[in-house]
Formats: C-alpha cells, structure tokens, sequence
C-alpha cells in the first residue's frame, strides 16, 4: 500500500531471510503468501519444515547450512523433500 509507494519497494525483489528457528516460521509466511515473494533463505534452519514446501509454489529457496549439526541436517532433509 502506502509505505511501497512511499518507499519504493519493489513486490517483485523482496526476499525473506531467515534464520535458526525462524526459518520454519518464514516457509509459513511464504507458503501463505507466496506471491508476496520473489525468494526465501533458509540460513541454518533448526528443522525440517515438512509439508510447507508445497505451497511455496515456485518460489525460489536457497538453503544455507554449516557443517554437520541440526542446521546442516534440517537442510539436507529439505533438500530431500524438494527434490
């Protein structure tokens, strides 16, 4: 509404970055709205977030892990359910 024409946001450049635990909340919030969305980064999520993925539709992820903790694991599980 007001504050994109204000400030110039583009719709179609927003990215949602998330991180830890918040990245099952943001697969939440792009699987509501994912026109709203031009990209979402998952950077070392805590979990898998299973059965969301699906209705990000084709909304481009990124998943960004480190070694081989919870994180690294979360990533390589959706990865799994992607692909």
């Amino acid at each position: 509404g007001g504050v994109q024409r204000r400030l110039h946001i583009d719709r179609d450049r927003i990215v949602l970055v998330c991180n830890g635990s918040a990245a099952q909340v943001g697969v939440r919030v792009g699987a509501t709205a994912p026109d709203r969305f031009a990209g979402l980064v998952l950077w070392a999520p805590e979990a898998e977030p299973a059965g969301q993925l699906d209705n990000l539709g084709l909304v481009p992820i990124l998943l960004v892990a480190e070694g081989t903790g919870t994180g690294a694991a979360a990533a390589r599980a959706t990865l799994a359910a992607v692909a």
